[in-house]
């Protein structure tokens, strides 16, 4: 939406941002977010598409630089309740796919004390649910171990 593409004699493509702030693309992630709401979301899984999907909002109107401005903005965590809501209303519509994560025992043992702090029933599924709502927050670039890739890490 109003971004143009360019591209350097070297070099991949690199999408160029016009002269709008921050905190104005931001309000037009907020936007479409609470346009789909008023619309009555079908599923979890579209909403979360429609936003934070690889053809979403936030994709297509923020820089990846910008994730941390936005992961502290009141918009994110307005989306972010938005979702929780529908989660809780809309099943997903959507195959499920299986991830296989190993994670050092002291973090399973405090998501399973962060499960039981929380009062969720059904520790297993409780848990997984834990994870899911973990891993649909956008988190910003700096916060990804940069182990093996070459190159400056963005603050």
């Amino acid at each position: 939406m109003g971004e143009q593409e360019a591209t350097g004699d070297r070099g991949p493509r690199l999408t160029v941002f016009p002269a709008v702030s921050i905190e104005d693309r931001i309000d037009r992630v907020l936007g479409l977010a609470c346009e789909l709401w008023d619309q009555g979301p079908t599923s979890w899984p579209g909403y979360y598409g429609a936003i934070f999907g690889p053809a979403g909002a936030l994709r297509r109107d923020l820089d990846p630089r910008d994730l941390a401005a936005f992961e502290a903005s009141r918009a994110c965590g307005q989306i972010l309740g938005m979702l929780a809501r529908v989660r809780e209303k809309r099943p997903g519509d959507q195959p499920i796919q299986v991830i296989t994560i190993r994670v050092p025992r002291v973090l399973h043992e405090t998501l399973k004390l962060e499960v039981a702090e929380l009062g969720l029933v059904g520790v297993w599924s409780s848990l997984n649910q834990l994870c899911l709502s973990k891993l649909i927050r956008p988190i910003p670039l700096a916060q990804v171990p940069n182990k093996g890739r070459p190159g400056p890490r963005a603050a």
